[in-house]
């Protein structure tokens, strides 16, 4: 071969190896680790607001039939079923109501829950921590601009420049403690 073709060769081969360290690189344990983006309290209730609590049940249940809860897991779910008062809150859609189903332990029944948001409410752990967990990454082009972001390959679907990179992590749905005075929330 020609010293040309060489060395294209080689750039070719250093950037392909550039590129697959930035794309192992990409992956969901760098994107947990992410600075979730601070929002502000969508409802600020008094102290007497507060003392107005709603006790959810879940609007339907499916049983888990033929399943028993793993014994190891007994007291963790003890625990979790505990009621706790929190304020849901939707960052997507604020003021629309939560619908969602919660199973947190095999054997243990699938629940769909109607949560209000923007109102003291109490419900089993479980479906705080849940609420809070409810959570996706944003992912932008690396380099800041088009001329930036070299082509690194193509195929039928088109041509794939630079890599994804993950740039913070936004929260969907949040459920704060309803008081600061004694709390049970989540945890200790």
């Amino acid at each position: 071969m020609s010293k040309d073709l060489e060395k294209k060769l080689l750039d070719l081969t250093l950037k392909l190896e550039e590129y697959e360290k930035k794309l192992a690189d990409l992956n969901l344990d760098s994107a947990h680790k992410l600075k979730t983006l601070e929002s502000e309290p969508q409802t600020k209730l008094s102290q007497k607001e507060q003392e107005n609590v709603l006790t959810l049940k879940p609007t339907k249940t499916l049983m888990a039939v033929g399943q028993k809860l793993n014994e190891k897991f007994r007291e963790e779910y003890e625990f979790r079923k505990k009621y706790v008062k929190f304020i849901a809150e939707h960052n997507e859609c604020p003021g629309d109501t939560i619908e969602m189903w919660t199973r947190p332990y095999g054997g243990v029944p699938a629940e769909f829950w109607t949560i209000p948001t923007g109102r003291v409410v109490e419900a089993p752990r479980y479906v705080a921590e849940e609420l809070a967990d409810r959570s996706y990454v944003n992912y932008k082009m690396d380099g800041d601009d088009q001329s930036q972001r070299n082509a690194v390959g193509s195929n039928v679907f088109g041509v794939q420049y630079g890599a994804m990179v993950a740039t913070h992590k936004v929260e969907r749905m949040t459920a704060r403690p309803a008081s600061d005075k004694k709390t049970l929330f989540m945890g200790g």
